[in-house]
């Protein structure tokens, strides 16, 4: 009696294939994922930048005083230096570095409710940045922008007393951007 069996399953070769495209798959895909988290960052500090560089071009502009400030609800600065919790831009008319009803919101960024973190250390204080009708702060002062997923990925937002912006990967002492308040 002839009885021919068939035998069932992969080949060694397409086995192989299979492993190939595997390892592929999970090496692009780790690394995709750091190209999102240095993309998200990026978009955040870019954010950070245009804004700062909004209410300084607004302060020149109008002759007023501009404030950038930390703010949840888009009427009132927040206390702390937690800038990811969101922050608004104001013009200031009476100086007084709160929002009064009768003074504009320009802009308003809300929570950011991703990965990044921002922490502002400035002085004399680290919740807002006033510009002056000149785009000076008289206060020099850093941001510093971390991805809470990868501690490698952080930036440092430097503010001279000019008002000029400029993005490192150091803080202007030459240590590590840190986030920790």
């Amino acid at each position: 009696m002839d009885i021919l069996l068939k035998a069932r399953g992969f080949t060694l070769i397409e086995l192989m294939i299979t492993l190939a495209i595997a390892a592929i798959l999970v090496t692009t895909s780790t690394g995709f994922g750091n190209i999102i988290q240095r993309n998200e960052l990026t978009t955040v500090l870019n954010t950070l930048i245009t804004d700062m560089n909004f209410a300084r071009s607004e302060a020149i502009k109008t002759g007023t005083e501009v404030v950038i400030c930390i703010s949840q609800d888009g009427i009132n600065c927040a206390k702390g230096d937690s800038w990811h919790n969101g922050w608004m831009v104001y013009y200031d008319s009476n100086g007084d570095r709160r929002k009064d009803s009768d003074e504009p919101l320009t802009r308003q960024q809300n929570a950011l409710g991703g990965t990044i973190t921002i922490v502002y250390n400035g002085r004399p204080v680290d919740n807002y940045v006033r510009f002056r009708s000149d785009g000076t702060t008289h206060y020099n002062g850093t941001f510093a922008l971390c991805n809470t997923r990868d501690t490698e990925l952080k930036r440092a937002l430097v503010l001279s007393n000019t008002g000029r912006l400029r993005s490192a990967s150091y803080l202007p002492n030459g240590k590590a951007v840190n986030c920790s308040n």
